[in-house]
């Protein structure tokens, strides 16, 4: 099994803070596997996937949530920052390993990594202001980025089991449209999802980036529906426009039902536009 960074090296099972002993997980013959209970973020119990901002040594405190005391004082922690309902305005659970615009979030890098499908995930602990910590109780996890510089640490004896680079992004100056299909038919039930993405000068993604995008469709079809993953910010989705959460954001287009050529243009202050251009044949 990999070495695994500190921030990646939890559990999101129960919320609970605990050092994965990758020898145990590997030599554990009667496992026989891991459950996810809500595999995709949805609409409805408010924020109970929240990562929680708290006094520093407040995990530490908590001990093992599987066990009491801590499932207690996990339970008493959950309700009073919200239990099922946080405040307005969260609008989704934010307790899934994929967003809801069906990008992977850092619990499901963690999973991948732990159970042997990724040899190596690198993500970075957010940074929190001095005297606090980041907590994930019950249904949460913790808020982490692919971002920054990180040194993995080399194999077992020696042998090297992977190899990824974190770097460091420049500023935000061009919208990228990232589509799910190549073309589309005149059937109302073919849709097309397009991811949005900031990228810096050199095409990377800008993980942290929080930018309006503007949304233009012409020719045959039309905007079904635009989205993030943002557990906390409401907006329409049928409007043509939206925020983008950690650098990206989605479209999805809907044929019309004549044949032709649909556009989908992204623009935003400031970034250089993308446009893209999808056939649509006739069903």
């Amino acid at each position: 099994m990999p070495q695994l960074p500190r921030s990646s090296g939890r559990s999101p099972d129960g919320g609970a803070e605990k050092r994965v002993g990758h020898d145990a997980v590997e030599d554990w013959r009667g496992a026989p596997g891991g459950g996810v209970s809500q595999r995709r973020d949805y609409l409805g119990e408010f924020g109970i996937g929240k990562t929680r901002m708290a006094p520093e040594g407040t995990a530490a405190g908590i001990g093992n949530q599987d066990v009491m005391p801590g499932r207690s004082l996990a339970r008493t922690l959950h309700h009073s920052w919200g239990g099922f309902g946080y405040p307005y305005p969260y609008f989704q659970g934010n307790c899934g390993d994929i967003d809801l615009i069906g990008r992977r979030k850092p619990q499901n890098h963690w999973r991948a990594a732990v159970s042997g499908v990724s040899p190596v995930e690198m993500l970075v602990e957010r940074p929190t202001l001095p005297g606090t910590e980041q907590v994930a109780v019950r249904w949460g996890y913790f808020d982490e980025l692919a971002s920054w510089t990180w040194v993995v640490e080399p194999g077992r004896d020696g042998e090297e089991i992977g190899r990824t680079t974190l770097g460091t992004v420049g500023a935000p100056a061009a919208l990228r449209l990232v589509p799910d299909v190549t073309d589309l038919t005149t059937s109302r039930d073919d849709l097309a999802h397009v991811l949005v993405e900031v990228t810096d000068s050199h095409g990377r993604l800008v993980p942290d980036a929080t930018l309006e995008v503007m949304f233009q469709v012409d020719g045959a079809g039309e905007l079904a529906a635009v989205g993030n993953g943002n557990p906390h910010h409401v907006d329409s989705f049928r409007q043509p426009r939206r925020h983008t959460w950690r650098g990206q954001a989605l479209a999805i287009l809907r044929p019309a039902k004549r044949p032709g050529r649909v556009t989908l243009t992204a623009s935003a202050p400031g970034l250089r536009p993308a446009a893209l251009t999808l056939t649509v044949g006739q069903q």
